[in-house]
Order: C-alpha cells, then structure tokens, then sequence
C-alpha cells in the first residue's frame, strides 16, 4: 500500500470517534509510524501469555528481548541460576520464543530417556550453509538417529586404542613446551597453550593431519580455529540468531551466516582434499575419525548427494533414504569434531590444571596414583589412564564446576504431560545443566573443588541426573570418550615430570566467560618442574 492508501484506511477508522477537522492535523509520518511499532510490538508479545495459561510461573518478559536481557547482560549461567527461584518449572521467553526451563530432576530423567523418543530434536538451530546444516547436532527425527548411528561405533574403546599413538604423540609435544615454560619460571595463559595441544590432537585423530600449533601460531588450522570461536552477546549475528531467527535464512542467501565463511570454506578444502587422496589411493589410509566415517559410508552404500534432504526424511519409505553417509553429512561431522573438538577440551583440561594449582593438597594425592599406576603397569595409555581412579574424580569434579555445556535442551514432537506439568507440542525444554551442578543440597559448599564427591559411595547414593556434564540419554554428546582420553592422557603425562601453580596473577575466584565456561582473561598460572 502506498502512504495515501494507508492514511485513508487509518482515517476510515477512526472518523466514527474523531473529528475529520483533526485528523487533517496529524503529520503523515505519524500515520505510518505508529501502526508500525504496534504490529511490531504484538508480533514479539503475541506469545506471551503462553505459561500463564499453563499455570508456569516465571518473570514477566518484554517487547523483542522476552526474558533474556539477564542472559544479555549477566550471562547464561546467571540467566539460568536467577531463574530457580520461580519454582522446578519455569516460563521464559528467548526473544517471542516460549522457553521452559526444568529443574526438576525427576521431570527431566523422563524427558531425556525415558520419554526420549518424544523429546529426540534439539532446539531447531538455523544453520543454513553448506554444510554445517548437516552437522549431527543440529539434525532432527530419523535423519539424525541414522548419522548417530553411523557415528557411534567411530567412538568405541577399541578404535580409541588405535588413536592411542595419535594422541600420546601430540602429549609429547605439549609436555616439551610446558617444561620451557618451567625453565623460564613465568606466569603464562595456561588456557593458550591447551589450545594448541587440542588442536594438534583434533587435527591429528580426526584427519591424520600433522601440525604444532605451538611452534607454528600462524598455522591456518590455528588462525581458522580462533576465527570460528569469536562469539560475543554484542555480536550482531549473534543477537539475530537469538531473538530474529526468521532472518538467518535470507541474510545466508547474501553472504552473512553465523560461522565466517573463510572458516567453513577452509575445512571444506581440507577434507574434500583429503577425501579424494584416499578415494584415489595417493595416500594410505589412516586410523582417524574421516577414515572410519568413509569406511561406514563405503560399507553401506553412501546415498547420492541431494537425496537426504528434509522430505527424505520424513517420508516413510526405506528406499528414498540413504543408507551411508553422503558427502555433504562427511564434511558437516568433519567440521563438527573440529569444533567440538578443540575448544570445549581445551578449556577443560586449563580448568582442571587451575582447580589442581589452587588446591595443591589434591595435586599432590594425584601425582602420588600417577606414580604409582605408572610404576605398575608401564607407559601412559588408553588403558593405564583409566585405572587412575583419582585422576577421574578430579576430572569428573573439574566438569561439575566448569561444565563445558552449562545447558542442554529437547523439543516436545507431541503434547504430553509429566509428573502433572502439562508440555505443549512445539515447547522448547531447557535442562539447566550448570545449575543442577551447583545444588547445595545435593553439592554441600558447591562453589568449592572437592573430587571426594566422586568417590564410588558418593556416586550410589547420589541421583545420577544431578551431573550430567556431556548430557544423557541417546542425544547425549557422541564425542564424549575421545575428550576424557584425550584429557587423561595429558594430564598424567604432565604430571609425570611438571605440577601446576599458582602465580600472583592467577585469578581467586575465577571470573568466567558469558558464554561459555572459561575464565574471561585466561587463565594465568606457572608451571614448575617435580623434584625427583
């Protein structure tokens, strides 16, 4: 319509209450301008009165943002624990979006295994490039059930071992860089140069790409794994993926997606180079995460590209579904280990190496299993690391404090009730991971490092729901047994020769990031060597 058509429709409707003599008063822009900001405004609080209907309680949401201006400015982990007070089923809104979060453990058991196969789709995240739309995470219904399950067996005990080399190799390096750091006797990022051991180890077990990310920071694979990590709750992108997410499409179709586009393209080179290679024999097939995915692919038959599209999916006949992997889900989970690979272990492992230096009285206690397990059994392995039952207490206590997912969610596919709330179809569940593992009354002084908790007893007497660091259920996170290798075999190794330690700079309490579970300015701390 045009701004004359506008004012006459407008006028039309309010000449039965108003004088027309007024009404030719009124400055044109007003006629545009207010019926605009009033669609705009029930657009984004048309949805509100979603939980009042359902009898959830929550605070009350505003225009554009919903309930996520604590998130916006305090971040995820305040959002979530201020949120409790509500009640163990709270009502939020993620923009216009209806949000519920559930702290209820119980609720939460039916929802994540129990009732999984009503609950087996994420968050739908609007990834629209190529390929990340692809990646497992982000895979829905049928389509993703049949990538896990081609994923799964990539991730035994038995293909771990095989990696064992990979990995100890790539500990080698990182235990020679940490003891020139010992040399020097200074305070560094401990958080830095975690990252260059991840990174070398992904590159490693998921390509057999050989890097040193310690001694070559200009590496690409380094440049494009800090690019692909430099989310802010400024970030425009970010903002968009949040409250408009109708936009990320079309803004994908002009060039603007939520990863750069050098990262993606990057990895995509990577993998399709190495994919030829090995398709053509040029190179010798390696034990690594790509291989096992196209031997997956070769042994069923990998499904022509294009043909497991959305519709594929959903229709119900067996022949219109591939049966392996098609090369587009190959670079999608080639991207995915990449990412989920790199920052989120290398942030652990810092946060273990922290919680270990401010509390030297359990460092000690470790080096003493490590010593000993060592002594009995030889190298550092796969299998020697997991008799280091101390060292699994620190880790698993490591990850109740930092989880390295503070929050994990599922979508209800149909209209279900449980334990007397009433799950609407469509509803969004938020299992607030970060906060189940700060409960004092199930963690007496939470907020303290205490791998005690972890001790078998603790364990059997303890709901298993209120630790879930890598999720549960069948959508929990498929990677999960390659980061605690990867974790255990660096920090024994390191421990071995070197014990961590506190430095004037190291930071008491640390300050965590917004988004995710790292320290805000690194994390600072020496490194000495052992007295023999």
């Amino acid at each position: 319509m045009t701004p004359a058509e506008i004012i006459a429709v407008v006028e039309s409707w309010l000449e039965p209450y108003v004088d027309v003599t007024v009404l030719s008063k009124i400055p044109t822009w007003v006629y545009i301008v207010v019926p605009t900001v009033f669609a705009v405004y029930k657009y984004t609080t048309w949805t509100f009165g979603t939980f009042k209907k359902l009898g959830i309680p929550g605070p009350r949401p505003w225009p554009l943002v919903g309930t996520s201006w604590v998130m916006m400015t305090q971040g995820l982990v305040a959002h979530d624990m201020s949120f409790k007070k509500y009640g163990p089923v709270v009502g939020s809104f993620q923009g216009r979006t209806p949000i519920m979060i559930v702290y209820d453990v119980d609720i939460l058991k039916q929802i994540l295994v129990k009732d999984f196969s009503n609950f087996t789709n994420r968050f739908p995240v609007p990834f629209t490039e190529y390929p990340t739309k692809k990646m497992i995470t982000v895979l829905q219904g049928e389509h993703w059930k049949h990538v896990r399950n081609i994923l799964t067996p990539t991730f035994s005990s038995g293909k771990l071992r095989k990696m064992n080399k990979q990995i100890q190799k790539c500990s080698e390096t990182f235990l020679a860089n940490l003891s020139d750091k010992a040399d020097k006797q200074e305070s560094f990022d401990f958080r830095e140069i975690c990252g260059a051991f991840t990174m070398d180890v992904i590159a490693s077990t998921a390509f057999s790409v050989q890097i040193d990310s310690h001694n070559d920071p200009n590496n690409k694979f380094v440049t494009m794994g800090k690019k692909a990590f430099t989310f802010s709750f400024k970030s425009p992108k970010l903002l968009v993926f949040f409250f408009l997410p109708f936009l990320v499409k079309p803004l994908s179709k002009i060039g603007i997606s939520i990863f750069p586009k050098e990262v993606t393209q990057f990895f995509v080179d990577v993998i399709n180079k190495l994919m030829d290679q090995r398709h053509a024999g040029e190179k010798e097939k390696s034990v690594d995460f790509l291989q096992l995915m196209m031997n997956s692919s070769e042994k069923e038959g990998t499904g022509e590209e294009g043909t497991n599209d959305t519709k594929a999916w959903d229709d119900k006949s067996d022949n219109s579904k591939p049966k392996g992997l098609t090369h587009e889900e190959l670079l999608a989970q080639g991207f995915l280990f990449f990412l989920a690979g790199f920052e989120t272990t290398a942030n652990t492992l810092s946060l273990l190496a922290y919680s270990l230096a401010t509390h030297p009285e359990c460092q000690e206690k470790l080096i003493k299993e490590i010593d000993a397990v060592v002594k009995e059994h030889g190298e550092i392995d796969y299998d020697v690391v997991n008799k280091m039952t101390y060292l699994d207490m620190c880790l698993s206590e490591t990850l109740r404090l930092y989880p390295a997912g503070p929050r994990t969610d599922r979508v209800c596919s149909s209209d279900t009730t449980i334990n007397g709330v009433f799950i609407p179809k469509g509803m969004t569940i938020i299992s607030p991971i970060y906060v189940l593992h700060m409960d004092p009354e199930v963690w007496p002084n939470p907020t303290e490092f205490d791998p005690e908790r972890f001790t078998p007893e603790a364990k059997e007497a303890r709901n298993p729901y209120y630790y879930m660091p890598f999720g549960v259920g069948p959508r929990n996170c498929v990677g999960m047994r390659l980061a605690l290798t990867e974790l255990k075999i660096a920090a024994a190794s390191i421990l071995m020769k070197l014990k961590f330690v506190q430095s004037e700079e190291t930071q008491v309490p640390l300050k965590l990031h917004k988004i995710s579970m790292k320290g805000e300015n690194g994390i600072r701390l020496r490194i000495e060597k052992r007295q023999k």
